[in-house]
């Protein structure tokens, strides 16, 4: 299973939907009975996402 988004540049994507956007998609992913894998993006944005 594979959850892919793109957004075109002429759009506003704050960090604050980044992260809804991913959460979001991480319970779909769960839900479904896979397991999330999260890539790319910097550290700072993976920092942010993953709970400590």
């Amino acid at each position: 299973m594979s959850i892919n988004y793109v957004m075109h540049s002429v759009y506003h994507y704050s960090a604050g939907q980044i992260f809804e956007d991913a959460r979001q998609a991480t319970r779909d992913v769960l839900d479904s009975g896979h397991v999330p894998i999260a890539t790319g993006g910097t550290g700072l944005y993976l920092r942010w996402y993953v709970p400590r």
